[in-house]
């Protein structure tokens, strides 16, 4: 770790907002998603993740296939009346 500049803040927050704007400034991908990104970046984070990790993630979707249903189905199972529950209020 070096230390790039002095600066003074009244908490973490602004802090950690501070530490993402040189790691955008400098393109760095290590450690970029923090809780204190704005809306706004972390939609932009979200999208290039996507992009970036597309074909890897249908290539793991397609190997496993089968025990990914299995663990939606037994979710469901286990959990079938909040499920509809959470389905009752969408619809309204």
């Amino acid at each position: 770790m070096i230390e790039i500049e002095k600066y003074p803040c009244d908490d973490r927050c602004e802090a950690d907002k501070r530490e993402y704007e040189h790691k955008k400034d400098f393109n760095s991908n290590i450690d970029t998603y923090k809780s204190s990104l704005s809306e706004e970046d972390r939609k932009e984070h979200n999208r290039k993740y996507r992009e970036e990790n597309d074909e890897k993630n249908k290539e793991f979707y397609n190997k496993n296939k089968e025990k990914i249903k299995e663990n939606r189905r037994l979710h469901y199972e286990t959990n079938k009346e909040k499920v509809k529950e959470r389905c009752k209020n969408t619809e309204n």
